[in-house]
C-alpha cells in the first residue's frame, strides 16, 4: 500500500472524528441521529447541522481521491447524508396532517414535532408536552435541502414528496406572523411556555424561502412539476421584520447568540451589511465570554441557581441568573465559519485559538466540544462580584454533536479542503454584496381603444389596449391568487395546498408562461373592488408610487420587474379629460424616475426579454389532463366571473356607465363639499346607442353560455371554482340623484317616524334628492334591518341591503366619501388584505390600538388577527360608528404606506394609537378651519382618502417637519404640507394667501400653541426620546417604585428583564397609556427623562429608598413655573399666576397644569425641563456640589 499524502491523512483524521462522534450512532433503518449516544430522541435541528459535516467531508473526499477506499468513503458519506435527510423527510411526512391543519389554525398544537424517535421515526411526546413549533428547525431543513439539491444530491424521489415539500414551504411562509418557541425551544425567556416572534425563526424562514424559490427538486432530471414555487411577497415581509427588529431577537430577548446563524452561515438572511455588522457587534459585546457565548442575557438553563425540578421560572428568579449564564462553545464555531465565508482571517484565528483552548481531548486523540461551560457552585458569589473572573467547568453533552459538526466544517474550510462555494452552491453568502440599481419597467395599458384615444390626446406615451398586446393575456391579480391556490394539492397525501391569498405586488411584477401562452397580471391595488379608497384617483396614484418604492426595496429576482399602469374608464371622462394627478405621474414615469425608483417606460411586448419570467406549468399537472388551451379558457372565465361579481363595476373587464361619470373639469372643489353644496355641476346622460346596448347584451349572453358549457365539462378545473355568471349590472331601484346629501347624524330619519311604510317606499322610488334617499334608506335600515324585503307593485322584490348597495355605488360615482364610509361600514365591507396590513405593522414590534383611551374602551392588538376578527374589533372599539370604523381602516392602510416610505418616522414609537390619531386630526382640522370640534369631525368625513393620507402624514411628521409654517425639508413632507395648505385655502376661500406661509415663514400666530401642539402630537403617537426605556430601567433598578399617577412600575420588573428588552418597554408604555390626555402624558415623559438624566450624573451606585413620584414632579414644576412667571409679570399673570391662585386653571389646562406651561419649549433657560429638574431636586434626595447647589440649566 502506497503512502498517503498529508491531505489524505488529515481527511482520514476528520473522517475518524465524524465516524466516532456522529456516524457510528446513525440508525441503520431510519437514518436519524440521536442527541447523545444510545439516546432515543432525534432533534430535527441537530440532525440537519450534523448532516452538514458528513456532506462536507464527502465533498472534500471527492476532490482528493487517492485510492479506491477514498471513493468508497466518498460514496458512503454522500449516501449517509441522503439517508439522514430522507429520514427527516419521512418523519415529517408522517405528520402531514399536522402541516395541513397548521396552515389553517396556525396553532402551536398543530405544529410539526421538533423531535422524533430514532428507532421508529414517530413522535415521542404529545402535542402539548413540548414547544414543538420551531420555525427555524423546519426552515433549516428546507434551506439545507435546497443547497444539497443544488450541489447534485438526489434527496427527493417522487412527485408526492415534491408536493409535501411545497406544503412545507407554505407551512413556514407564515413565520413572520406566528410566534414560536424559537431555537431554544422555550419561547419567552422566563420559560413560562409563551411563544414569541423570534428573529432567528424569521431569518431562517426567509433564507429557506429564497433558497427553495424556483428550485427543481429532481435536479437535472426534473420537469416543471418538480419545481417549488414561493410567494416573493412573503420574503419581502420577512426582510422588513429583520430590518426593523435586529439586533433584537424577540420581545423578551434584547439579543441572542442564535442570531449568528442568520446573519452568517448557514442562512445569510440579512442583506444589509451594516445591519449584519451591528448585530454581530452587539452579540459579541453583550454575550461573549472566555468559554463561548451566552445564549441570551439572564439565561438560567443548567446554572447552579436553576431549580431543575420544574421547567418554568418565577419572574424574580431571572435576576439570580445574571452574570452566571452558561457559555456555549458552539458559537465560537459559528464565528469561525462567519470569518471564513467573509474572508476575515483575524476573526478566524481569534476564535480558532479560543475554541482550541476549551475543547476536551479524548484518549484516542479526538478533540470534543462540550455543550456548555458553567460556573461551579462554590464560585458563584465570586462571579457575581466580578463577572468573567472565575474558571468554569464543562457541563452537558460531550460532544454536542451539532457543535462538533460545525467545528469539522470550519476545519475543512480553513485547511483548504473545501471552498465556500461548495457548501453554498446557491451563493447565499453574496446576499449582502452591492447590487445594481433596480430598473422598474412600466407599461401603459388602456382598457379599450376609447380610453386609449383619450390618453394619447393628452399625453405622448406608448400606450396600447388590452387587445393590442395579444398574444399576451392580461388578467386581474385576483385570478393569480386562485391559480396559486392549486399549488401543492395532492389527494393521496390529503393535502390541499394553500388558501387563496391576495397576490402581492412582487408576484404581479413579472411575466408568466403557460403552454405557449404569455400572461401578465395587473397590480393588486387596481383589483381592490371591495374597498373604496382606490376609486380616489389621487389615492390611486399615491399607492402606485408607494408600490414602485416597495419593488425597488425588495426586488431580488432574476430579471427586471414589470409594473402595469392601467388606464381604465373610471379614470377618465367623456370630455377626454385625464385627472391632473394621472398626467403628473405619467410624465414623471416618462422622465425615468418616480419616488426615487429608476423607471423605464415602454410597450409591454418590448419587455419580454428583460423581465422576470415564471412558469405556471404546474397547472397542467393538476388539471386531469387538460391542455393549455382549456386551462387558459378556465382562467379567462375566472376573470369574467371576477368582473361580474364586483360590487362597483370599475375594474379592467367592465367600466362604469357613462351616465355615472362626473366631468373632472367641473367637479366641485373640497370647499364646496365641506360647505355641503347642493348639486354637482354636471351629470352626464347615457351616450350608448341602441345598437351598442344590444351588442353588449349579446356579449353578456355569450359569456353566460360559455361558462355554463364549461361547468358541464368540468367543475373545479385547475383548482379554481366557478359560479354561474350573474347579470352585468343590477337593476336600479333609486332615481338618479340631483343633490348632494349632508352628513348623516343619529337623529336623521326621525321625521319619518309614524309614517306609513308604503308611502315611504313610494316616496323613495320617486325622489331624485340624494339626501332624501339617504335618510329614508337609513331609517329603513334602523327600523327594519338590511334583510327586510320590499315588494314593488309589479311583483318584483328587493331588500334594504340592495338599496344600501346602490347608495354605496352612488357614493363612489359622486365621490361622496362620507356616504361611502357610512354605507361601507353598514354593509360590513373591509379592505381585503386588512389582516396583512395590520400584521405588517405588528410584526415590526409595534402595537396597534383602536378607539380612545383608557382601557377597556381602547382595544390593543399585540398579535396578528384574521381580517373578520380584526374588523369586528375595530367596530367594537368605534362603538359601532360605521363611518369612524371605516376611517380607522383607511388610517391603517395609510400607516402601512408610511411604514414603506418613511420607516424612521415610527422610531421610538411602540403603540400606534389609531383612535388618538383620528382625534388629533379632528383637532388639527378644527384649528385649521377655525370651526368647533363637533363640526370638524363631520368635515373630516368629507375628506377624500388621499386627503386623509396627506393629513395623517403631516401629523406623523410634525416632529421632524413643520406644519403650515414649521419649515419643511422633505419632499414627501412638502407634499403633505402643501395638501394641508390647499385644504385651508379652499376651505377659507383665501386664494390670495401669501405662498411663503406654506413652507416656513414663521409668524407670531404660528408660534402660539406650537409646543402644546407638539406635545399633543407626540403624546398621541406615543413617541418618546431616544434611550428613554433603558434610562427608566436604570433608575427603576435603583429605586423601589416609579409612580405615574394611579399606576406604577415596580422594582421587581428589573429582576425579570434587561434594559434593552422590548417586553419592558411595552410595560412602560402600558402604564403611560393610562394617562388619557396626550399633552399631559408627554409632560410625564419629559419629567421622567429629566430625572433619568440627573440620575445618570450621580453614578450607578446612588440609590433611592423611597418611590419616585413623576406626577408630583410635574405638578411641582408647574407651580415653580407659575411663581417665576408671576415675578416676571408675564402673560401667565392673566390666568394661573393670579393672586390668590385660582383653584382650577382659567386657561383650561388639563389636570390643573397651566396652558402656558404646556406651550413652553422643553429646553432653554425657561424650558419645562429646567422646572422639572428644580422640582426633582426639591422632592428627592440628590447630592449637591461644593456650593450646595444643583445646576438645572438645560442647553
Amino acid at each position: 500500500m502506497r503512502n498517503r499524502s498529508n491531505s489524505a491523512v488529515r481527511l482520514d483524521y476528520y473522517h475518524r472524528m465524524i465516524y466516532k462522534t456522529i456516524l457510528q450512532y446513525q440508525n441503520p433503518v431510519t437514518g436519524l441521529l440521536p442527541a447523545k449516544p444510545f439516546d432515543q430522541l432525534a432533534w430535527v435541528r441537530e440532525n440537519v447541522y450534523s448532516a452538514l459535516a458528513i456532506w462536507g467531508l464527502s465533498l472534500a473526499y471527492k476532490k482528493s481521491l487517492d485510492v479506491n477506499e477514498d471513493r468508497a468513503r466518498c460514496y458512503e458519506l454522500e449516501q449517509s447524508t441522503v439517508k439522514l435527510m430522507r429520514g427527516l423527510l419521512i418523519c415529517m411526512m408522517h405528520q402531514r396532517h399536522k402541516v395541513e391543519r397548521f396552515k389553517v389554525t396556525e396553532s402551536t398544537n398543530d405544529a410539526i414535532h421538533a423531535m422524533f424517535s430514532v428507532r421508529t421515526g414517530r413522535q415521542v411526546v404529545g402535542d402539548t408536552e413540548w414547544g414543538h413549533l420551531q420555525m427555524d428547525a423546519t426552515s433549516l431543513y428546507l434551506l439545507i435541502l435546497a443547497q444539497m439539491t443544488a450541489a447534485g444530491l438526489q434527496i427527493i424521489y417522487t412527485l408526492d414528496e415534491v408536493d409535501f415539500i411545497q406544503n412545507l414551504v407554505f407551512y413556514i411562509r407564515c413565520a413572520y406572523t406566528v410566534p414560536d418557541y424559537g431555537i431554544w425551544e422555550r419561547g419567552d425567556k422566563s420559560n413560562t411556555g409563551l411563544p414569541e416572534l423570534n428573529c432567528t425563526s424569521v431569518g431562517m424562514a426567509k433564507a429557506a424561502l429564497e433558497a427553495m424559490s424556483e428550485i427543481d427538486l429532481f435536479g437535472r432530471k426534473g420537469s416543471p412539476a418538480s419545481v417549488i414555487h414561493v410567494h416573493p411577497d412573503d420574503i419581502s415581509r420577512c426582510r422588513a421584520i429583520l430590518a426593523s427588529v435586529l439586533p433584537r431577537e424577540s420581545n423578551s430577548k434584547e439579543t441572542d447568540a442564535g442570531l449568528l446563524s442568520i446573519i452568517g452561515f448557514p442562512a445569510f438572511a440579512v442583506d444589509d451589511p451594516v445591519l449584519v455588522t451591528d448585530t454581530k457587534n452587539v452579540i459579541v459585546e453583550k454575550l461573549q465570554g472566555q468559554y463561548g457565548l451566552c445564549r441570551f442575557l439572564k439565561d438560567g438553563y443548567m446554572t447552579v441557581k436553576e431549580d431543575k425540578s420544574r421547567l418554568y421560572y418565577e419572574p424574580w428568579e431571572l435576576q439570580s441568573f445574571e452574570n452566571i449564564e452558561c457559555e456555549w462553545p458552539v458559537f465560537f464555531a459559528f464565528l469561525i465559519l462567519d470569518g471564513l465565508f467573509a474572508g476575515n482571517k483575524e476573526q478566524v484565528e481569534e476564535y480558532s485559538h479560543a475554541l482550541d483552548g476549551i475543547m476536551i481531548k479524548r484518549g484516542d486523540g479526538i478533540k470534543l466540544i462540550p455543550e456548555m461551560y458553567a460556573v461551579p457552585a462554590d464560585k458563584v458569589e465570586l462571579e457575581f462580584a466580578e463577572p468573567k473572573s472565575q474558571a468554569r467547568e464543562p457541563l452537558g453533552r460531550v460532544p454536542l454533536i451539532w457543535a462538533q459538526s460545525l467545528y469539522v466544517l470550519g476545519r475543512l474550510l480553513k485547511e483548504g479542503f473545501l471552498s465556500p462555494g461548495e457548501l453554498d452552491p446557491l451563493s447565499r453568502r453574496l446576499v449582502a454584496e452591492p447590487k445594481y440599481e433596480t430598473v422598474i419597467q412600466v407599461a401603459f395599458l388602456a382598457e379599450d381603444s376609447e380610453v386609449k384615444e383619450k390618453v394619447l390626446r393628452s399625453l405622448d406615451i406608448p400606450c396600447l389596449t388590452f387587445d393590442e398586446v395579444s398574444p399576451i393575456r392580461v388578467f386581474p391579480a385576483k385570478v393569480l391568487k386562485y391559480i396559486f391556490s392549486s399549488l401543492g394539492k395532492n389527494t393521496k397525501l390529503a393535502m390541499n395546498g394553500v388558501k387563496a391569498d391576495v397576490a402581492g405586488i412582487l408576484a404581479t411584477s413579472r411575466f408568466y408562461s403557460l403552454e405557449g401562452y404569455t400572461i401578465v397580471f395587473l397590480p393588486n391595488f387596481v383589483d381592490e373592488d371591495s374597498f373604496y379608497p382606490v376609486h380616489d384617483i389621487d389615492f390611486f396614484c399615491d399607492v402606485f408610487g408607494v408600490e414602485l418604492l416597495n419593488i425597488k426595496q425588495n426586488w431580488k429576482c432574476i430579471g427586471r420587474p414589470l409594473l402595469i399602469f392601467p388606464w381604465l374608464h373610471w379614470m377618465t371622462d367623456p370630455y377626454e379629460n385625464i385627472h391632473p394627478c394621472m398626467v403628473s405621474v405619467s410624465k414623471r414615469l416618462m422622465a425615468g424616475y418616480k419616488f426615487g425608483a429608476k423607471v423605464q417606460v415602454g410597450k409591454l411586448n418590448e419587455f419580454l426579454n428583460t423581465s422576470a419570467l415564471s412558469s405556471l406549468s404546474f397547472l397542467t399537472m393538476t388539471s386531469e389532463g387538460l391542455g393549455g388551451n382549456a386551462i387558459m379558457q378556465n382562467i379567462q372565465d375566472l376573470a369574467v366571473e371576477h368582473k361580474q361579481t364586483s360590487l362597483i363595476q370599475s375594474t379592467i373587464v367592465g367600466a362604469l356607465p357613462k351616465e355615472f361619470i362626473i366631468d373632472t373639469r367641473q367637479k366641485s372643489v373640497l370647499s364646496a363639499r365641506i360647505a355641503h353644496s347642493t348639486t354637482p355641476d354636471v351629470l352626464f346622460q347615457p351616450t350608448m346607442s341602441q345598437d351598442e346596448q344590444e351588442r353588449q347584451g349579446d356579449e353578456d349572453q355569450k359569456t353566460l353560455t360559455r361558462t355554463e358549457d364549461l361547468d358541464k365539462v368540468s367543475t373545479l378545473e385547475v383548482g379554481l371554482s366557478f359560479k354561474k355568471v350573474s347579470e352585468n349590472f343590477s337593476k336600479l331601484h333609486l332615481m338618479e340623484s340631483t343633490g348632494v346629501a349632508e352628513k348623516i347624524t343619529s337623529t336623521d330619519g326621525l321625521q319619518y317616524a309614524g309614517m306609513d311604510v308604503k308611502d315611504l317606499i313610494e316616496n323613495l322610488e320617486h325622489t331624485t334628492l340624494l339626501h332624501e334617499q339617504v335618510n329614508i334608506i337609513h331609517y329603513l335600515y334602523y327600523e327594519k334591518g338590511l334583510n327586510w324585503t320590499i315588494v314593488r307593485k309589479n311583483g318584483t322584490e328587493y331588500t334594504v341591503r340592495d338599496l344600501m348597495i346602490e347608495l354605496y355605488d352612488k357614493g363612489a360615482r359622486l365621490q361622496q366619501w362620507w356616504l361611502l364610509r357610512h354605507t361601507a361600514g353598514i354593509l360590513g365591507k373591509r379592505a381585503e388584505n386588512l389582516d396583512s396590513i395590520a400584521t405588517d405593522i405588528i410584526v415590526r414590534q409595534k402595537q396597534i390600538t383602536f378607539g380612545l383611551p383608557p382601557e377597556p374602551r381602547e382595544k390593543i392588538i399585540t398579535r396578528p388577527l384574521p381580517s373578520d376578527e380584526l374588523a369586528a374589533l375595530i367596530n367594537e372599539a368605534c362603538e359601532n360608528d360605521w363611518s369612524v370604523a371605516m376611517l380607522t381602516q383607511e388610517v391603517l392602510f395609510s400607516l402601512s404606506s408610511i411604514f414603506i416610505t418613511q420607516p424612521k418616522a415610527f422610531s421610538e414609537i411602540i403603540n400606534i394609537r389609531v383612535g388618538l390619531l383620528i382625534q388629533v386630526m379632528v383637532s388639527e382640522l378644527a384649528q385649521l378651519l377655525k370651526i368647533p370640534i363637533a363640526d370638524a369631525s363631520q368635515e373630516l368625513m368629507n375628506l377624500s382618502p388621499f386627503e386623509i393620507q396627506m393629513f395623517l402624514t403631516n401629523v406623523i411628521m410634525a416632529k421632524e417637519y413643520g406644519f403650515a409654517g414649521g419649515g419643511v425639508t422633505s419632499k414627501r413632507a412638502k407634499e403633505a404640507a402643501s395638501e394641508i395648505f390647499r385644504l385651508k385655502r379652499k376651505s377659507t376661500g383665501a386664494d390670495d394667501v401669501d405662498s411663503k406661509a406654506q413652507f416656513g415663514e414663521k409668524t407670531v400666530l404660528d408660534r402660539l400653541g406650537r409646543w402644546l401642539r407638539r406635545r399633543q402630537l407626540d403624546g398621541s403617537l406615543g413617541r418618546v426620546p431616544v434611550g428613554f426605556y433603558p434610562a427608566v430601567w436604570n433608575v427603576l433598578n435603583r429605586c423601589p417604585e416609579i409612580l405615574f399617577e394611579k399606576h406604577s412600575l415596580k422594582h421587581s420588573m428589573t429582576k425579570e428583564s434587561t434594559s434593552g428588552e422590548m417586553k419592558f418597554a411595552c410595560r412602560v408604555q402600558a402604564v403611560l397609556n393610562y394617562i388619557s390626555a396626550p399633552e399631559y402624558r408627554q409632560l410625564f415623559i419629559e419629567a421622567a427623562m429629566t430625572f433619568c438624566l440627573m440620575a445618570e450624573l450621580l453614578g450607578k451606585n446612588f440609590k433611592w429608598e423611597m418611590p419616585i413620584n413623576i406626577g408630583e414632579i410635574v405638578h411641582t414644576a408647574n407651580r415653580i413655573f407659575i411663581d417665576e412667571q408671576e415675578k416676571l409679570k408675564s402673560d401667565v399673570t392673566l390666568c394661573c399666576a393670579q393672586n390668590p391662585r385660582p383653584p382650577t386653571p382659567p386657561c383650561g389646562g388639563h389636570a390643573g397644569i397651566c396652558q402656558y406651561f404646556y406651550d413652553s419649549a422643553p429646553t432653554g433657560r425657561w424650558g419645562t425641563m429646567v422646572y422639572m429638574a428644580k422640582a426633582a431636586a426639591s422632592l428627592t434626595t440628590l447630592p449637591t456640589g461644593a456650593t450646595g447647589n444643583i445646576s438645572c440649566v438645560q442647553q
